[in-house]
């Protein structure tokens, strides 16, 4: 179950057993975005995997670029796709690039790079 306050990027997490008894409780800085393989992820600069069975973050992936925005996330199988926008001023340019991590391998592609606001994937 959580909930989440969307003037700032916060919510509130708790995992009950079958008789509603709270297993645990977490507050995060961002919102749930998707349940695969008995995880939870998060999504803000970085990508958050939560383990359910006790609420800790298990792992992160972090874009290396600066001041990224995460707008899609997919998982099939063991694999994590996201694709991400980024600005980068020093250029002043937009770009968006898409990630395929699997175990720990990382690989990245820049999918799109236009002069102005960064893009939406």
């Amino acid at each position: 179950m959580y909930s989440y306050y969307p003037g700032e990027r916060r919510s509130s997490v708790a995992l009950f057993d079958y008789n509603s008894t709270p297993i645990w409780k977490e507050k995060y800085r961002t919102f749930p975005e998707m349940y695969p393989n008995r995880s939870i992820i998060l999504a803000d600069l970085f990508i958050h995997f939560v383990n359910t069975s006790d609420g800790n973050i298990s792992s992160k992936i972090c874009p290396d670029v600066r001041r990224p925005y995460i707008s899609h996330i997919r998982i099939l199988g063991e694999t994590v796709y996201y694709t991400m926008g980024y600005y980068d001023i020093d250029l002043w340019k937009t770009g968006a690039l898409i990630y395929l991590v699997r175990a720990e391998e990382v690989k990245k592609s820049e999918i799109a790079t236009i002069e102005g606001h960064p893009p939406r994937c």
